[in-house]
């Protein structure tokens, strides 16, 4: 599955998604007196690998 955009559709939501809130939000971020950006993640981050020739999955198995 794929976002509108393309993307497959975790790193789109879990990454992609994140990232471009927190662009959104810059202005209002910069504007702010002491501003802050907090990252989330599980424990299961721990367990995964990120391949970088294979972002999409379309030459593995998912």
């Amino acid at each position: 599955m794929t976002t509108a955009d393309g993307f497959e559709l975790r790193c789109g939501s879990n990454f992609l998604g994140t990232f471009a809130l927190t662009v959104r939000l810059l202005p209002l971020l910069l504007a702010a007196p002491e501003p802050r950006v907090a990252t989330m993640s599980s424990g299961t981050a721990n367990c995964g690998r990120i391949r970088l020739d294979d972002l999409q999955w379309e030459r593995r198995r998912y």
